[in-house]
């Protein structure tokens, strides 16, 4: 009897190890790092008051959240942006109301949205409840050959609300800070 109780408890210590590295597998693979920076050489930060977003469909632009900036040319760095937005928000008969990171590129007008791209799929708020918020997104950005300006912008969404939904952004701030990164 006991030899099979023994048995029984080494199953199940085999069975819940395999488990647990399933488990831990599936973990690091969407966990894994995408970008790193060296030295940050510039900083810029924004601070707002306060906004609301139009309810009609689409993204919009959140006021005093657009940064010009150009990266230089290089042959062995290129940039590593990282955009912080903070603010007390308030999201009110929708869904929810979700925020996204959009760079345009001054040498071919190509417009990206910086990572994580998740589209209208992130969720800002959606409480109801006014409170404080942030998210962070980050892009690898390149100088070309002559140096290459871009737009860095915060947009705006209600997502699944009426023409009586609210969301409210309020003493914000935005920081970008850009560093160097060396050319894998």
């Amino acid at each position: 009897m006991r030899s099979k109780m023994k048995k029984f408890w080494y199953l199940t210590m085999f069975i819940g190890g395999v488990v647990a590295l399933m488990a831990s597998s599936a973990v690091l693979a969407y966990s894994t790092a995408v970008h790193s920076g060296g030295d940050v050489e510039q900083h810029f930060t924004t601070r707002t008051a306060g906004t609301l977003i139009p309810t009609t469909a689409g993204w919009h632009d959140i006021p005093n959240t657009s940064f010009n900036i150009t990266v230089p040319d290089s042959n062995t760095n290129h940039r590593l942006a990282f955009i912080t937005f903070s603010a007390e928000s308030r999201c009110e008969g929708a869904s929810w109301c979700s925020v996204r990171a959009l760079v345009t590129s001054a040498a071919n007008g190509f417009v990206f949205e910086m990572d994580p791209m998740s589209g209208t799929n992130f969720a800002f708020d959606s409480g109801g409840q006014r409170g404080a918020r942030s998210f962070s997104r980050l892009t690898t950005l390149t100088g070309g050959g002559e140096g290459i300006q871009y737009t860095i912008k915060l947009q705006a969404q209600i997502i699944g609300g009426t023409s009586a939904s609210v969301f409210r952004l309020d003493d914000y701030t935005t920081h970008l800070e850009l560093s160097n990164t060396p050319i894998q």
